[in-house]
């Protein structure tokens, strides 16, 4: 399969921290990674001002909320955003120069062959755009990503949660961008590390198994009464926009205690709050743990969960 792909797109599949990585330039006009040979420099380029700098941050996120609107559709002015030798990597592509970084957006959006045969109904939910206090040519975008493939007879939907990273050099163009998701790069203290090896390749093949060899998702989250947030190995955190709760429950499968679910979101830098009984089915209800009313629902559709307290990212 990936060397199908390979063939058809152009997009190489690499190891995480592969030396045939491209290197990541800086906000500065120098390039900050180690390619083979050495360092290698660009020449220098006046930065932009204060001024001119958050201009072109305020035009990129509202053309991030568009293009998140839109999931891609069409992916028009690429050249005026992003530099001619963009860089991207997330758990499963790693490329370089606009041309193929256009492909793959295209791919995933259906907007070309190979996409339109393997991708459809694809949407991206924005959660928040963030910038670096410690780097204003940071910024970063909190998603929930889903699509359908269409290949298999069951039409599996894939749910992938993250952010993207995006530097921008000295121009004000994007010139990196890298993706990290919750499922395959979440470290200590909320950190986003680098993937293991093939581990967004297994992210991404485990939708395509038949329904009976996996755990499905709880229903409310397909009929729009949850949105997901974060889908983590062991948990999730979902917000009920009624009421707009955010709260964590285990993942599809488990059935963890209120102890263990809040030591599993204080690793990632998160505070547990209120214990609860949550309804994982229906309409969804998030009750208090203390609840007498948990008993109207059937015994195998309620498990506990956690509420979240702020701050949190979303």
């Amino acid at each position: 399969c990936i060397a199908v792909v390979r063939r058809m797109t152009g997009v190489s599949f690499v190891a995480p921290g592969d030396s045939g990585s491209p290197p990541i330039v800086g906000s500065r006009g120098l390039v900050e990674a180690t390619a083979r040979g050495g360092a290698v420099a660009r020449p220098a380029v006046a930065e932009l001002t204060d001024a001119s700098l958050k201009e072109r941050k305020d035009a990129l996120k509202k053309g991030f909320m568009e293009a998140c609107r839109t999931f891609f559709r069409p992916f028009e002015g690429a050249g005026e955003i992003f530099a001619e030798d963009i860089a991207f990597k997330d758990p499963v592509v790693d490329i370089k120069g606009l041309g193929l970084y256009k492909l793959n957006i295209q791919m995933l959006s259906g907007e070309n062959f190979f996409g339109s045969l393997v991708i459809s109904d694809g949407w991206i939910d924005l959660h928040s755009i963030e910038e670096f206090p410690d780097d204003p040519y940071k910024l970063r975008m909190r998603w929930t990503m889903g699509f359908t493939y269409r290949f298999a007879p069951w039409r599996p939907e894939a749910l992938i949660t993250g952010v993207s990273e995006f530097l921008m050099d000295s121009e004000g163009k994007i010139v990196n961008h890298r993706d990290y998701w919750d499922s395959t790069s979440l470290g200590a203290g909320g950190k986003y590390v680098p993937e293991r090896f093939l581990a967004g390749v297994i992210d991404m093949m485990e939708p395509m198994l038949p329904p009976i060899f996996r755990n499905k998702e709880p229903s409310p989250l397909h009929s729009g009464v949850w949105k997901l947030l974060r889908k983590a190995p062991d948990y999730r955190i979902y917000r009920r926009p009624a009421g707009g709760r955010v709260f964590a429950i285990g993942a599809p499968g488990t059935s963890p205690s209120t102890r263990a679910l809040a030591q599993a979101l204080q690793s990632h830098g998160l505070t547990p709050g209120q214990e609860l009984l949550v309804h994982t089915a229906g309409a969804g209800e998030v009750l208090p743990a203390t609840t007498t009313s948990a008993g109207d629902f059937p015994q195998n559709e309620i498990v506990y969960g956690v509420a979240l307290e702020s701050p949190h990212p979303w």
